[in-house]
């Protein structure tokens, strides 16, 4: 939007809110193989959160069950951008899918 109306403060601006949500994106929903930020048998299971709490973490979407990694591949791609992990993303659906 700052691009369009020519504000580079605007620019300047969502540049920072993209790159932040980009980096928390990254530590809190997207679990690698390789990570220690969940336990360890979370860690085996899954590859991405299905709901993040301020106390405890689920596999599970409020809509469907654990087992559906499907429904969990399908909520948190919607909103994959140009900028996503390509090789987290890989990882992903083979695991997901």
């Amino acid at each position: 939007m700052g691009m369009a109306y020519g504000d580079g403060q605007i620019v300047s601006i969502g540049s920072t809110l993209a790159s932040l949500e980009i980096c928390a994106a990254k530590l809190w929903w997207h679990v690698k193989k390789s990570g220690n930020m969940y336990e360890k048998d979370f860690t085996k299971e899954n590859r991405i959160m299905g709901v993040l709490w301020s106390n405890k973490r689920d596999s599970g979407l409020l809509f469907a069950p654990t087992e559906w990694k499907k429904a969990r591949l399908g909520i948190q791609v919607l909103p994959s951008c140009p900028f996503s992990d390509v090789k987290y993303v890989k990882d992903l659906g083979q695991c997901l899918l």
